[in-house]
Parts: structure tokens; C-alpha cells; sequence
């Protein structure tokens, strides 16, 4: 058995996702494809921004994943939630540090559900892929393919029979 580095792969995201080419046609729904579920936050300040929003009059429920998540599909609400956020951070910026995003139905937020939960990883859309968080997050990693020869009749092939990604060095 050989093995030999076949390329890198970069992350910007803090996980990857490994797929088969031909189901991400339709099985990739993009953000701008999917539904606003509302406004999801996290960080250190989460829970003086539960209190604060609270007080405002918000519903802040806790997301499976343990961020704060206001639900709406409008959004004009996403946009009003998103300013009463920022007022948070600006009253005392060293204790309320937070960030949010607006949470969808999309793709790469399952992805992220998945990767943030307690085991870092998960089958994504029941068994097309697989997604993980990657060693430290951002950066360049290295991907390997072990390789070994098979016969068949008088025919000797070779073939990939693992591939590693090297995401935090032994």
C-alpha cells in the first residue's frame, strides 16, 4: 500500500462536509433559497442578551444547540431584532460580547447544527454526506489517499482504499 498527499482543502467555516458531486444539485438548498426561521445568537453575553430581549418583550427560546434564537419569518422583524442586538453590544460592549446570524432552513445551517452539536459531527440529510468541524477551524489541511493494488484476472489496479484529512497533526 502507497500513500500519498492528493491535495488540500481550505476551510473558512470551521467544518467540512464530505458529498458525493451528484446530490448537491438537488440536495443543496441555498440560503437565499430558504425560509427565515428568525435570529439565532451566541457568545459570552447570551445570557445577559436573553435578559435584555426578554425585557424588550422578545420570545428567546434556547436552540438545541445551545444558541439564543428568536423565532420570525418576517423580515422586517428580522431586521428590528437585529438593531435591538446591536443596542445590546453598544450599553457595554465588554461584558455583552455576542454575534448572531439570521437562522434558515437552508443547507449549510444543518451543516452547522451538526457540527455544533456535542459529538462535532453527524450524517447530514440522512446519510448523503458527512460533516465534521475541522481541528482549530479556519486554514489549510492536508488530504491524503492511501492506495493499494488489486488484481483482477490478468489486470493489476490500483485503488484508493482511505483518504485522511490531517486536520491537527499527531
Amino acid at each position: 500500500m502507497k500513500r500519498k498527499l492528493i491535495g488540500r482543502v481550505g476551510v473558512d467555516s470551521g467544518q467540512l462536509l464530505i458529498i458525493d458531486p451528484c446530490y448537491i444539485e438537488n440536495e443543496w438548498k441555498k440560503d437565499s433559497e430558504s425560509e427565515i426561521l428568525g435570529v439565532k445568537f451566541w457568545g459570552v453575553g447570551k445570557a445577559n442578551a436573553v435578559k435584555y430581549l426578554q425585557a424588550k418583550g422578545y420570545n428567546v427560546e434556547i436552540a438545541e444547540d445551545g444558541n439564543g434564537l428568536i423565532r420570525t419569518n418576517n423580515q422586517k422583524q428580522v431586521e428590528v431584532i437585529q438593531q435591538a442586538l446591536v443596542e445590546f453590544l453598544e450599553a457595554d460592549f465588554d461584558k455583552n460580547r455576542i454575534v448572531w446570524n439570521i437562522a434558515n432552513n437552508g443547507s449549510y445551517q444543518e451543516v452547522c447544527q451538526l457540527t455544533m452539536n456535542e459529538k462535532s459531527s453527524g450524517e447530514f440529510k440522512n446519510i448523503i454526506g458527512c460533516a465534521f468541524t475541522s481541528g482549530f477551524g479556519d486554514g489549510l489541511y492536508e488530504v491524503y489517499a492511501t492506495y493499494k493494488d488489486f488484481s483482477f484476472g490478468n489486470i493489476v489496479d490500483e485503488r484508493i482504499t482511505k483518504v485522511e484529512i490531517i486536520l491537527i497533526e499527531d
